[in-house]
């Protein structure tokens, strides 16, 4: 489980979780999320299933902060998070390394 923000108008792009399903809470502002071919927008106390092997991607569709929790089933994406932070600290993270990583965790980025 891990709380986050998307600054005003931010998110992430198109990608499929292979390992795990997430499951999304909306603490303040709102989530613009694209689950397949469907989009919706969560508004505070908002929840959505993000099933593993589905693409999916999230956005901030607001002119504020949008703060949020995301829990994955089952753990263990905190690693992929952890290996981005270190890269970042020791100034090896790159696009091809961002890639790397995260197909290490199961992650791919389909835009």
């Amino acid at each position: 489980l891990f709380e986050s923000v998307f600054e005003p108008e931010t998110g992430n792009r198109l990608h499929v979780h292979r390992r795990e399903d997430e499951v999304g809470y909306v603490l303040e502002g709102a989530l613009e999320i694209r689950l397949a071919d469907q989009t919706v927008v969560l508004e505070a106390g908002g929840v959505a299933h993000l099933p593993k092997n589905i693409p999916h991607s999230i956005r901030n569709p607001l002119k504020t902060p949008s703060r949020y929790l995301f829990m994955a089933i089952p753990a263990g994406l905190d690693q992929w998070f952890d290996a981005l932070d270190a890269a970042k600290r020791d100034g090896t993270l790159d696009d091809a390394l961002y890639r790397k990583l995260s197909l290490d965790y199961g992650i791919e980025w389909l835009e």
